[in-house]
């Protein structure tokens, strides 16, 4: 079947995809909903068939990144067999295995006073603070945070409610155009020349719905996070007024800790600060357009920089980004 005319996933229909290295599962439920449900269903994915599940998420589509044997049909099976009831506890189970958890589990505990405030996030041991904390309320706290910051549980859970009394309808389809564009995340996806316009709108999209991290390095009081598409233009810091803003990934957060400290305390740490000053120097030159490049996947400062410096436009300047994304992903083996 030709991709442009495979099915299109609306709110009454999800389509599971077929890929060269995965199943791209098309829903139309938004950032927080798929980061729930891409983490229900990694969790459940690799505890059968005994494999690592990658998963890139963005508010149409989950890209799982499987074994060439686990296809569509396998993860639709587990999608249709899933309770509502459940997505809680297996999300609670799946997150703590993440470095997400683990550091909002040390910043939890640093506000309840129960570690030092001055602890070194990178050395202390996953596996102990889980077993301290577990079952208190620096755990409850962490998750509390995690699932309305991060993801969007009781809309997850509307979904399969759907999809279990037939409201939502779930098909197998040849890979399509639209289920392409999460291929971005893991490999180099080349479209039809035809397929131009859909993938640069695609992009867009992607981008305008894309949280981002806003910390202002004059001050250093001020942080946001909030999406591309809110972010003003010109950007300023609602405290000093200062346009000095860097723009992080989610991700990312973190560093904004190390901007706040008055000394730096090792080489690593300062290497740090100057890449956020750089970021922030960058937004204030370029503006929206800068916010926009430093949101796209694998790009920091310094390609964001040769985007900008291209000068282009409308369009070409979307294909700047989708060249820095492809050859991220080209490279970032190597990284």
């Amino acid at each position: 079947m030709d991709r442009n005319r495979s099915r299109v996933p609306d709110d009454t229909l999800i389509t599971l995809e077929n890929a060269p290295e995965g199943v791209v599962c098309n829903v139309c439920a938004g950032h927080k909903a798929n980061e729930a449900l891409a983490r229900v269903l990694s969790i459940l994915l690799s505890a059968r068939y005994g494999t690592t599940v990658g998963i890139e998420i963005d508010a149409y589509r989950i890209y799982l990144r499987l074994p060439s044997a686990v296809k569509a049909a396998d993860v639709r099976e587990i999608l249709l067999s899933l309770d509502p009831i459940h997505l809680e506890g297996i999300l609670k189970l799946a997150m703590k295995r993440t470095a997400l958890f683990k550091w909002k589990m040390v910043q939890i505990a640093k506000k309840f006073g129960a570690i030092d405030p001055d602890a070194d996030y990178e050395r202390i041991s996953t596996h102990r603070l889980v077993e301290i904390f577990d079952g208190t309320v620096v755990q409850k706290e962490a998750y509390r945070e995690l699932f309305s910051v991060y993801m969007d549980v009781p809309a997850a859970a509307q979904i399969v409610s759907l999809i279990r009394d037939g409201s939502i309808d779930v098909a197998v389809s040849p890979l399509s155009i639209l289920g392409a564009e999460g291929l971005f995340a893991s490999r180099d996806q080349i479209s039809p020349p035809t397929a131009d316009q859909a993938v640069i709108g695609t992009l867009k999209r992607r981008l305008e719905q894309q949280e981002v991290v806003l910390a202002c390095m004059h001050c250093r009081k001020w942080k946001s996070r909030t999406t591309v598409a809110r972010v003003p233009d010109p950007l300023r810091c609602p405290l000093c007024g200062a346009g000095l803003v860097a723009v992080l990934k989610p991700w990312e957060e973190p560093l904004v800790a190390l901007a706040k400290k008055k000394k730096t305390q090792n080489e690593e740490e300062r290497a740090t600060e100057q890449r956020l000053l750089r970021n922030a120097n960058i937004v204030l030159s370029g503006g929206k357009k800068a916010v926009t490049a430093l949101a796209a996947r694998g790009v920091g400062p310094e390609n964001a920089s040769r985007i900008l410096s291209t000068l282009a436009e409308g369009d070409g300047f979307y294909r700047e980004i989708i060249k820095a994304e492809r050859n991220y992903i080209r490279t970032r083996r190597f990284w």
